[in-house]
């Protein structure tokens, strides 16, 4: 057996009619009393309760994507700044391993 709440209404049932009562607009809920399943929203209130949720749900989604592109414009300058590091390093070992086969003919002589 399943219970399911709508309201102040708490009614336990088989759990075959758990689908029908969801589509009811009842809450199928756990022992404590959390909501497991939403009920299907079948008021103008539930439908007011439903929008202002998916609001501030897209609302924080919004944010952590602007948060996340900001992230990911810190790593690209940090990507860019490493790749000029290299640059000048590689450019630096080139010149070492010229100074060195100046050295090793200078030595040769």
């Amino acid at each position: 057996m399943a219970k399911v709440r709508k309201g102040n209404r708490e009614l336990t049932v088989a759990e075959h009619k758990i689908d029908d009562f969801v589509a009811q607009g009842y809450d199928l809920i756990d022992e404590k009393g959390a909501v497991l399943k939403k009920g299907a929203p079948v008021s103008l209130q539930d439908y007011k309760e439903s929008y202002v949720a998916a609001q501030k749900e897209i609302k924080e989604k919004d944010e952590k994507i602007t948060q996340l592109e900001n992230q990911l414009e810190e790593y690209k300058a940090t990507v860019n700044g490493l790749n000029d590091e290299i640059k000048d390093l590689n450019k630096r070992i080139e010149e070492l391993n010229a100074t060195k086969q100046t050295t090793k003919k200078a030595v040769s002589k």
